[in-house]
């Protein structure tokens, strides 16, 4: 059974944008003072938070184009990876390479590819298990202020390419809700 979706007003979507701005305000803010796993975290959390508030916005287009989820939870409860799914399928972060188990691979395509990375060095800035490990990505030391100090600003490239996608997907709307 598909959920009934709660529209969202045009007072919620500038809320939502004004929260992704700040998220990436704080996680730049983290970034100057080499608060690494703080800052991974929060230009993450505002790729979602613009993910959330296309999605929500494009929704009579998605499920038009068959794009829109079928996971039953509300969507402001589903994880940034589904987010990105419903933005795959809608054509937005579309990945032009092969799908290998690299994500610093991944920084050789385009944006929708580039995401994998992004959402990896938020992965293990979250999970105490994958920042141990590595996860996909074994060398990358959160505490290693100069390797985090190359790598944050490919985060935030990533980032800064992912909203102008959005915004291009929002400004070919006809009406903002």
């Amino acid at each position: 059974m598909a959920h009934m979706s709660i529209q969202l007003n045009r007072e919620q979507f500038l809320r939502l944008a004004e929260l992704a701005g700040v998220l990436r305000d704080d996680a730049e803010a983290c970034a100057r003072d080499k608060r690494w796993r703080a800052a991974a975290l929060l230009i993450a959390e505002s790729v979602e938070a613009a993910l959330l508030g296309t999605i929500r916005c494009c929704e009579t287009e998605l499920r038009a184009a068959g794009a829109w989820p079928t996971d039953t939870r509300p969507l402001h409860h589903m994880e940034l990876g589904a987010l990105l799914t419903v933005a795959r399928d809608a054509g937005w972060l579309v990945p032009t390479l092969s799908h290998t188990g690299d994500s610093v691979e991944s920084l050789g395509g385009d944006v929708g590819d580039a995401i994998r990375f992004l959402v990896e060095v938020r992965n293990i800035a979250a999970h105490p298990g994958r920042a141990i490990s590595g996860g996909r990505l074994p060398g990358l030391d959160l505490t290693d202020d100069a390797l985090m100090a190359m790598t944050y600003p490919l985060l935030e490239g990533i980032a800064g390419a992912v909203f102008e996608k959005l915004s291009a997907v929002i400004n070919a709307l006809p009406d903002l809700p």
